[in-house]
């Protein structure tokens, strides 16, 4: 069955954009009412506020809650006057894909946490990519540590789930990060240089132009902790991601490179001021719509006072 026109408009995500992102991973929280709640609120105060369209917004909820997120967001886009069919083109590597968005532009767009690492089958508890598309996701989170940790998923695995999300059509979030024992071994650079092989390894039939990633750095020891790492560290670690993925092939300019790891209001702004920091994966901020929000403010005032030109470590 064909997805409706107003499900393919959610997941028709910019994939080749330096826009910057502010993804929100609800991880396992919330209830059916509180989920719906929580995505009207953000929706209603993206569309009603101009200045909140300059960058792009995903929430990621639990996969139960993503239908009822999805339909509120539709209504979202329906409560915006003059609906019509807006087209759209990202150029990677001289090929263009066209998707939908709608004259009100609305860029807020539903993704998910994780999904199998096998295509449709016998696979009790599993939920694989064309599911999630028929849910209305543009985009969905891999290789988050607390899958690499907790589940004990594998670069191999991950590697896997990636070429299957490609397959989908799935903008991919691929999480990466080092520990705190591995940071004060100083081997953040190389571990996340392994775990980045599962992009930088990837055949070439598999990097269509229409294929970009967003890669989250996301230091183990910062998540839910309440520390975040420095801006100016975390800078330097995402230098050298957009380095090594540019030294693979890939369109390093236009990769978007977001930093997670207890991101709030009040420090987003000091990170967003780092060169290679093109916006955040939040965590639990993101279940607060006031605080989510508030971060996506941050980067907006980024874009109003941008980076100077001679502090951009990026070609292009």
């Amino acid at each position: 069955m064909e997805p409706t026109p107003q499900v393919d408009s959610l997941r028709s995500m910019p994939q080749a954009s330096k826009r910057m992102l502010i993804a929100g991973n609800w991880k396992m929280h919330g209830r059916l009412e509180s989920a719906r709640a929580l995505a009207e609120d953000i929706a209603a105060a993206i569309r009603e506020n101009e200045a909140l369209r300059a960058v792009d917004w995903l929430i990621c909820p639990p996969f139960v809650h993503l239908p009822v997120v999805a339909a509120a967001l539709q209504r979202s886009a329906d409560a915006s006057s003059d609906i019509n069919a807006l087209a759209w083109s990202a150029r990677q590597n001289d090929k263009t894909t066209v998707g939908r968005q709608h004259a009100k532009d609305i860029p807020l767009y539903l993704g998910a946490q994780n999904l199998a690492a096998q295509s449709d089958g016998a696979w009790t508890g599993e939920v694989s990519g064309p599911m999630l598309l028929d849910c209305g996701c543009a985009a969905v989170i891999l290789g988050h540590s607390e899958r690499r940790q907790h589940f004990y998923e594998t670069d191999a695995m991950i590697a896997t789930k990636l070429c299957l999300a490609i397959a989908s059509g799935l903008v991919v979030l691929l999480c990466v990060g080092e520990s705190e024992q591995a940071r004060h071994e100083g081997r953040t650079e190389a571990v996340i240089a392994k775990q980045l092989e599962v992009l930088t390894e990837l055949p070439p039939g598999q990097r269509e132009a229409a294929f970009q990633p967003v890669i989250a750095y996301e230091p183990l020891w910062a998540i839910g902790s309440g520390r975040s790492a420095n801006p100016e560290d975390a800078q330097k670690v995402h230098a050298s991601i957009r380095k090594q993925m540019l030294d693979a092939g890939f369109a390093a300019a236009h990769l978007r490179i977001l930093y997670g790891g207890s991101v709030k209001p009040e420090n987003a702004a000091a990170l967003f001021a780092m060169p290679d920091i093109d916006g955040a994966l939040v965590g639990g901020a993101a279940l607060e719509a006031k605080q989510f929000l508030a971060i996506g403010e941050a980067a907006i005032r980024r874009i109003i006072a941008p980076v100077p030109e001679e502090r951009k470590s990026w070609p292009g």
